[in-house]
């Protein structure tokens, strides 16, 4: 019996348009959809490996501008396990930036809400199974991205009416990289200055106590906030130096000199009204 040519049938034909493949890509029939992520505070610059984590589909959402998000930052989808029952490499999937015609058409299939995997690969390189006969082979391979997505945006000017010559250079120049330049990962407006790694110690410094006595004596041991004069020598430990910052930051711009009860009022220092010299204070101070 001759069995029918599956690469002109319609229905196949009209998959790989659907996926963005061209007419003589050779895709599997069970071909299953993964997402990627380039997120990462880096999620802002990404904290994850290129091996990559799964997560929940819930944990996906998209944006009012149809890109997808994860945790506060964008992130990009793309195939990752491609399964294989011809001989010869199978086609290469693209990763998708936004929810471009071609996603849409998966979500209408009911073959894009499965799991997901979280990646951290921003120069365009992903990392594939390759899946045959139960064997998995694991690479990296370059991938481009969808033509769909960069239509969506008219991106780098692509348009479907322009030459395949100038398309062709658009896809070839983008990448994962250049695309978070223009359109950032991050969706907070503020963002950490430091990262787990190189953040400084948050404690005093061991010269803090000389670097406190100098300020008190340049306030001429008064309160900058209610003028009180502390320089009695009974007094001036109700005299104290408040980090604006960061209590290892001790530069003179960043601290301010206070007594008890004013810096007691500063945000995230109500705790030192329970203080024993508190209340001192205020039997000394009373007004």
């Amino acid at each position: 019996m001759k069995l029918p040519n599956f690469d002109d049938h319609p229905g196949i034909l009209a998959l790989k348009q659907a996926m963005g493949l061209p007419r003589d890509a050779r895709v599997a029939l069970d071909l299953i959809v993964k997402i990627s992520f380039s997120g990462a505070s880096d999620f802002d610059e990404a904290i994850i490996s290129g091996e990559g984590i799964e997560i929940a589909f819930e944990e996906i959402m998209e944006l009012p501008d149809g890109m997808f998000a994860v945790n506060g930052s964008r992130v990009l989808v793309y195939i990752r396990d491609v399964s294989s029952f011809f001989k010869g490499e199978p086609s290469l999937p693209k990763y998708h930036f936004m929810s471009c015609s071609v996603i849409a058409d998966m979500k209408a299939r009911r073959r894009f809400k499965i799991r997901y995997v979280v990646n951290a690969e921003k120069d365009g390189i992903f990392r594939i199974n390759f899946m045959n006969g139960g064997a998995v082979r694991s690479e990296k391979k370059k991938l481009n991205v969808c033509q769909a997505c960069l239509s969506c945006l008219a991106y780098g000017g692509y348009s479907y009416g322009q030459a395949r010559e100038e398309r062709q250079r658009i896809v070839a120049d983008f990448t994962p990289a250049k695309f978070f330049e223009q359109y950032p990962r991050s969706l907070h407006r503020d963002v950490p200055e430091y990262d787990w790694e190189n953040a400084p110690i948050d404690d005093y410094t061991k010269d803090f106590p000389a670097v406190s006595r100098q300020m008190r004596e340049g306030a001429k041991w008064r309160c900058q906030q209610c003028v009180r004069d502390f320089s009695a020598s009974k007094h001036r430990r109700f005299l104290h130096v408040h980090h604006l910052e960061r209590k290892s930051d001790n530069r003179p711009e960043v601290l301010k000199v206070l007594c008890l009860e004013c810096h007691a009022a500063q945000p995230g220092h109500s705790h030192m009204k329970n203080l024993p010299e508190f209340k001192q204070f205020h039997v000394l101070f009373k007004r």
